[in-house]
């Protein structure tokens, strides 16, 4: 089991990071654009980790060689931050936008509609000046994909949102997955972000005292609802895999939280029924699966 997971590991960071790791050419998928963000999360979190480490055991000994080492990670974090920028440009290119736009990230609001956006919204449809369009696209308006992530999970919430935050069972395909995923973190956000303006425009005083108080206790229990919800989507999703929705509690586990979030958008679900219920996927007649890949 260990040796199996190990080799997942290393597949995946071979497959999202070390390849074309630097490369400004090109598109990637939502889904390849979150896999290549938790690999770049993880490796700067153990860069960072390492460096803080020896600049610990080495801080107090200076000289030539202390000074070789913050020369040494200053070039690792050059190189990190250009992986980091082929990322975001890559995926801009999916959107059909130059990879110029990524100046724009020091726009404060700006910077978090593109968040929003790169992580979002899906590709040019068919190919585009930047590359072919690695998902596959069918000619009928009835496809999942021609619904906007606002109106798919404005149906959501109007039709299945109660029947499926009370109920742990079911599956869910990773496509179903990164839209509830992304839905609730749009509402969180938005939410967060109204509150935190009404903290600007509370006025000083006794009584600004106790309003910020309450509504650092509504973004609390907004936050234990949305924690409660996603659970119940990851619980699903582990389903879809024929996992037991025991395997959810790896959430809660630092780092080993973002191996998890990878394998969880990442890896397809069983594609026939298993004990959980039916497949959640459609096979087409040319051998395409959709309701599956984002």
């Amino acid at each position: 089991m260990v040796k199996k997971q190990w080799e997942w590991v290393k597949c995946f960071f071979a497959e999202n990071f070390s390849k074309n790791w630097c490369s400004f050419s090109g598109r990637i998928t939502r889904r390849e654009y979150i896999q290549r963000n938790i690999c770049f999360l993880i490796l700067t979190a153990l860069v960072v980790l390492i460096f803080a480490g020896l600049i610990n055991l080495l801080g107090e000994i200076g000289g030539p060689i202390f000074g070789l080492l913050v020369v040494f990670f200053a070039a690792v974090f050059l190189m990190m931050l250009i992986v980091y920028f082929s990322i975001e440009v890559r995926r801009m290119h999916d959107l059909g936008w130059s990879g110029v736009v990524i100046l724009l990230n020091v726009i404060p609001i700006v910077n978090a509609y593109i968040f929003i956006k790169l992580l979002c919204s899906r590709g040019t449809r068919g190919n585009n000046k930047y590359g072919e369009d690695k998902l596959y696209y069918e000619e009928t308006v009835s496809r999942l994909e021609e619904i906007s992530i606002c109106a798919r999970f404005k149906r959501y919430m109007k039709n299945d949102f109660v029947k499926e935050v009370f109920s742990h069972h079911g599956r869910l395909s990773r496509c179903e997955y990164f839209y509830r995923f992304s839905g609730l973190f749009l509402i969180y956000v938005i939410i967060c972000t109204c509150i935190q303006i009404a903290f600007i425009l509370i006025p000083n005083g006794a009584i600004a005292i106790q309003s910020i108080a309450l509504l650092n206790k509504v973004i609390n229990g907004l936050f234990i609802l949305c924690v409660f919800v996603f659970l119940s989507y990851d619980i699903k999703r582990n389903h879809d895999r024929g996992n037991s929705g025991w395997y959810s509690l790896l959430i809660f586990i630092p780092v080993i939280d973002l191996l998890y979030l990878g394998k969880q958008f990442s890896l397809a679900g069983d594609r026939e029924a298993n004990k959980y219920g039916d497949a959640t996927t459609v096979l087409t007649e040319d051998g395409v699966y959709l309701n599956d890949d984002f």
